[in-house]
């Protein structure tokens, strides 16, 4: 994410349309809406991961970094 104005402007109107008293986390903004994780990769991997779990291929060879999928086909968060 290059844009270094972005992600404060979509923190700002994310706070805007959560309604405080129903997702009280609202105020928490900082933490949930971050910067993506895998950087300038995020996008080509999740569509690898996508297209990984919608073909739902057999798990990952030893050393793949993009997880093993689980009984629905998904990949845990923690295998990665």
């Amino acid at each position: 994410m290059h844009d270094l104005a972005l992600l404060p402007r979509a923190r700002y109107r994310t706070r805007e349309l959560l309604d405080a008293g129903y997702f009280p986390e609202a105020g928490q903004i900082e933490e949930l809406v971050v910067e993506p994780g895998l950087g300038d990769a995020a996008g080509v991997v999740g569509a690898i991961l996508m297209g990984r779990n919608k073909a739902r291929i057999s798990p990952d060879p030893p050393g793949c970094p993009f997880g093993r999928p689980d009984s629905s086909g998904l990949a845990k968060a923690g295998d990665r």
